[in-house]
């Protein structure tokens, strides 16, 4: 049997090394259009920042795909699959697979404004776009978005002593992932580091005749700038499964099925260019995050090989280092659910803590922490139940004194 896996991120990793660990009869070949083996995207901003030196990014080496029996097609890109005839189109070459498994990944959303095209400006993704950042020329840096990867690109830089303004459209930072209030307390965090943080303001223009000066902005007007940095999100990356004859769905993801199977027989697809699925309320999303990659890689790996298995949707889990402090977020924002829930917030402050519990029509569906990653942690596996079914766990376990917060909430709750 022959297995080709197209992408070398996690999904893709996870998906050869589930086969092979399984099967060490099947041949795979692994394709991507990075020249590099795998490493983390998460630890980037260290790199940046200098605080990690570039070979500890990598989680394998060259000598780990050859000791598994894992042939390796580096820096090279897939034109086109023929599902009918079971072939991918190289650049001078055609291989034949039994099996295909779509590790894609997701790309940059380029924002459609005047000027995107000087030089000076970057995006955020990959290692190579780490070093062209570490090569940038310059003193002031605009960063548009302010997502965890804009927020820790934001903190990168100023570690790096770039002057560095985050821009945000929206009302308040990382609008996805936390409450405005949890949100303010966290900005006061970069604020004191002296990153000025610019909300409810768009970027119209960037300014400069070939190379960026600066940029023209919804309320303030002209910034300066040696660098803009755009940071406003990630798309699936479906061309290919397209052409293939892959339905794609209306977030722009790939549809798959619980097994990571696609609706073309023999092609599977995980990671960062599916359509997942809401733990909470079962609706499609786009879950762009490095722990639902490396499941659904191992449940599209074990299902090419008949092993079958099948994915557990889980809730966001996103948590970053501003300074020191600690932020992090678990399900979604009591400004992203859906209006007309009965909806209740529990919010408990110390100094230096945060804690925030999102509960919607009785169950547990968000939570927000600043400075205490421990309860983040504990928390998790209780997303989605109701509240009396977790305190009494809680109790059964004899673990109340690792949530801070929790006789609080069991006197509020109601």
């Amino acid at each position: 049997m022959k297995i080709v896996v197209v992408g070398n991120g996690v999904a893709g990793e996870a998906a050869c090394f589930a086969v092979r660990s399984r099967r060490k009869d099947v041949k795979i070949t692994l394709i991507s259009k990075d020249s590099y083996p795998f490493y983390s995207p998460c630890i980037l901003p260290q790199y940046i920042s200098k605080e990690i030196k570039k070979s500890q990014i990598f989680l394998k080496s060259l000598a780990d795909y050859e000791r598994e029996g894992i042939d390796i097609l580096f820096g090279q890109e897939v034109k086109s699959v023929d599902a009918s005839k079971k072939l991918l189109s190289l650049d001078g070459q055609e291989i034949a697979y039994d099996k295909l498994i779509l590790a894609t990944g997701s790309l940059p959303i380029i924002l459609g404004i005047e000027g995107i095209q000087k030089r000076g400006v970057r995006v955020f993704k990959s290692l190579r776009d780490a070093d062209r950042l570490l090569r940038a020329q310059g003193v002031k840096a605009i960063v548009v978005g302010s997502g965890p990867i804009g927020v820790e690109l934001a903190v990168a830089l100023r570690k790096r002593n770039w002057e560095v303004c985050l821009v945000e459209a929206l009302d308040w930072i990382l609008p996805s992932r936390f409450d405005e209030k949890g949100s303010q307390k966290l900005r006061s965090v970069l604020e004191k580091q002296g990153i000025e943080i610019v909300t409810g303001e768009k970027v119209l223009a960037i300014e400069g005749k070939r190379k960026v000066k600066g940029v023209v902005t919804s309320k303030t007007g002209e910034r300066e700038a040696d660098m803009v940095v755009l940071s406003v999100g990630m798309r699936p990356s479906v061309e290919l499964a397209r052409g293939a004859g892959v339905e794609v769905g209306a977030l722009g993801g790939i549809r798959t099925n619980g097994k990571m199977e696609t609706n073309v027989k023999d092609i599977y697809a995980c990671g960062d260019c599916v359509e997942g699925r809401d733990s909470l309320t079962g609706s499609p999303k786009l879950s762009l995050l490095w722990p639902h990659a490396e499941r659904q890689g191992r449940v599209a790996g074990c299902n090419s090989i008949d092993v079958e298995s099948f994915v557990r949707w889980v809730p966001d889990i996103v948590n970053l280092d501003a300074f020191g402090t600690f932020a992090g977020a678990i399900g979604q924002p009591q400004s992203l659910l859906e209006r007309g829930n009965k909806i209740e917030v529990l919010e408990e402050e110390r100094r230096g803590y945060y804690h925030c519990l999102v509960i919607a029509e009785g169950r547990l569906v968000g939570a927000q922490f600043i400075g205490d990653s421990e309860s983040m942690g504990v928390l998790q596996p209780f997303m989605g139940r109701g509240y009396d079914e977790i305190c009494r766990q809680i109790e059964d376990d004899g673990s109340t004194a690792r949530f801070p917060w929790y006789f609080f909430a069991r006197n509020f709750f109601h």
